[in-house]
């Protein structure tokens, strides 16, 4: 999937060159201006992880681990580091990467997430892989941080932070890093997984 931006209206001609262009590499490409999007397939991503039978979603709007070589080899690697589950804490989780494969090695998983578009197609994800045990949240982690302090918010929904019992805790920060707010929710765990 490759995504164009222009700063001019999208025209009938471009679109049509899109698609041409797009058939011949064998690609999906997305043409973007201001309130106007086009695509030469469906707009998402569908990814199956190498070695499972784990797919995922992802949508150009949102960050998605880009090498595709090295994102199974990671995903494999934190599994293989995980001793004594019990329930997990995500922040980060963008559209799935870890929470998927995690879901199957905890008995639930509360994800947390900023970005509406990542949201979105974890859902997508949650649905496809028909997993139970994982219940998200569109919050920042500096709301993640009052949450735990006892504030409620309107799209945590019925989610109860003491309903867990969080054994690990898995951060895949943004450039920017981990905030102080962030950095004290972790001090409370012994387990902590930071991918990097």
């Amino acid at each position: 999937m490759v995504t164009l931006v222009y700063h001019k209206k999208l025209s009938e001609e471009l679109e049509i060159m899109v698609s041409k262009i797009s058939n011949k590499l064998g690609i999906q490409l997305i043409a973007r201006a201001k309130n106007e999007f086009y695509s030469s397939g469906n707009g998402f991503l569908e990814d199956i992880i190498e070695g499972t039978d784990i797919t995922l979603y992802q949508t150009d709007q949102s960050f998605y681990q880009p090498n595709h070589f090295m994102m199974p080899r990671m995903v494999q690697k934190v599994i293989q580091m995980i001793k004594k589950p019990k329930d997990l804490l995500e922040l980060y989780c963008g559209s799935g990467t870890f929470t998927i494969p995690m879901s199957r090695c905890f008995n639930k998983v509360f994800a947390t997430e900023n970005n509406r578009a990542s949201i979105t197609y974890l859902n997508k994800s949650i649905n496809k892989n028909k997993v139970t045990n994982v219940l998200q949240s569109r919050i920042s982690d500096t709301e993640l941080t009052e949450a735990f302090n006892g504030r409620k918010f309107r799209r945590m929904g019925e989610i109860n932070l003491s309903d867990y019992d969080f054994s690990h805790v898995l951060v895949d920060p943004p450039r920017s890093g981990l905030n102080e707010n962030v950095t004290d929710i972790l001090n409370k765990f012994k387990n902590i997984i930071y991918i990097s």
